[in-house]
């Protein structure tokens, strides 16, 4: 099965990656694999709430049909859901997943030096500055700035209201938004994306992935619409 049809990502085979990698790097190999996975399920997942909360001709149908309800509780668990899956990408605890700690080992000079040589054994020429380049700039963004604010607060969030339940949740600037959510998926995202290329050599269609998950999600969009349409109007018969 392609990857592209299904929300699961596959462990890298032994020739994606340095044959003379450390323990270490090969550790840190096997988290990015794992939260590579993380975020193609979370991409899949926010594209299905933009279906049901976002789209308008979607939540138009929804509103006040024999469904609402029912999407209300799926819109609910699927923000919860992407809630816990971007937050647990940076989890504190060494044996979770921590994309910061993945960034750090891959551009760690030691392992520098090890993606330098095999980069140069490629067939097709990659640079290995360009990469180091870009995987610091993403590394920063995670790091400071608006995207850095946003993945605070989502793990605020996970802690204080998803992981355990505060009577009393404060949050400085009020409850996380939508957006900060988007902007953390976004920078994580990335980060994984030029991640993969860098260190294994696995291209991945961001384009292609996007168009996908949006062609299924509304196709169980219009499925689920199709059957909303068919108990509004058995409804009406009841009765007429």
């Amino acid at each position: 099965m392609a990857e592209t049809e299904t929300p699961w990502w596959p462990e890298y085979r032994p020739e994606e990656g340095p044959p003379d990698a450390t323990n270490e790097l090969l550790q840190a190999l096997g988290e990015q694999n794992a939260i590579t996975r993380q975020v193609r399920i979370a991409t899949d997942t926010y594209y299905m709430f933009k279906e049901l909360a976002r789209k308008r001709s979607v939540v138009d149908v929804i509103s006040g049909s024999p469904i609402e309800y029912g999407v209300r509780i799926v819109v609910g668990a699927i923000i919860r859901d992407l809630v816990i899956a971007l937050a647990s990408v940076f989890d504190s605890e060494t044996k979770a997943t921590n994309l910061k700690r993945v960034l750090n080992s891959l551009l760690h000079p030691r392992h520098t030096d090890i993606f330098r040589r095999w980069h140069a054994s490629w067939p097709v020429p990659y640079s290995t500055d360009n990469g180091i380049a870009r995987l610091k700039y993403l590394q920063k963004r995670i790091n400071t700035g608006t995207p850095a604010k946003a993945i605070a607060r989502i793990i605020d969030l996970r802690k204080q209201a998803i992981a355990h339940v505060d009577l009393a949740p404060e949050f400085k600037r009020g409850r996380p938004q939508v957006w900060e959510i988007e902007y953390t998926l976004v920078a994580v995202a990335s980060a994984v994306l030029t991640a993969n290329l860098f260190a294994t050599g696995r291209n991945i269609d961001a384009h292609q992935l996007r168009a996908h998950s949006r062609k299924r999600i509304e196709e169980f969009s219009h499925a689920l619409l199709a059957g909303n349409s068919d108990a509004v109007a058995s409804s009406r018969l009841k009765h007429d």
